[in-house]
């Protein structure tokens, strides 16, 4: 996403194998994965995006986890110090004729997650990015490295005659 010109990660997608090889041990190693992504994402958001929260925005990542035909949405959000993983819907992709019927709960499934992610966006973009603020007003005239390392480490002296 792109909030406020700053590009912001919050969504993932890992894919465990695919729809005929699933090894449980890929699943546990791919959700470790994602996890840690979404972490990252949630130490990103608070440290760079936002001056102050309300009660009402909690910061979150989401992903999804494709196992086999089992698709998984994860949200992680970050609440007093922890992160907080919460699976809010799943499904598993039909294999024959007789579960078709199920295509329209997919599609809502999908949908709501989508709704999910513009909600969030927009909660994102109304909030105020944290900013540095200068200690004068006005432009800075030079960096105060550089000051630094344009003086002399001693006064000079004048030349004494002897």
């Amino acid at each position: 996403m792109d909030i406020q010109g700053t590009p912001v990660e919050v969504g993932f997608l890992e894919v465990v194998g695919n729809a005929f090889t699933t090894a449980i041990s890929d699943k546990n190693d791919d959700l470790e994965k994602l996890l840690k992504a979404m972490m990252l994402s949630l130490w990103y958001q608070h440290a760079h995006q936002f001056e102050s929260f309300s009660e009402n925005m909690t910061l979150q990542s989401f992903s999804i986890l494709v196992f086999g035909r089992e698709f998984h949405f994860l949200s992680m959000h970050f609440i007093d110090d922890m992160y907080i993983v919460d699976e809010f819907d799943a499904f598993v992709i039909p294999d024959s004729g007789m579960n078709f019927s199920q295509i329209g709960i997919i599609i809502e499934i999908i949908k709501k997650f989508k709704i999910r992610l513009i909600r969030y966006y927009r909660q994102l973009v109304q909030r105020p990015r944290r900013v540095t603020r200068f200690p004068k007003p006005g432009l800075p005239t030079d960096s105060q490295l550089k000051l630094k390392r344009n003086q002399k480490p001693f006064p000079s002296e004048p030349d004494e005659e002897f």
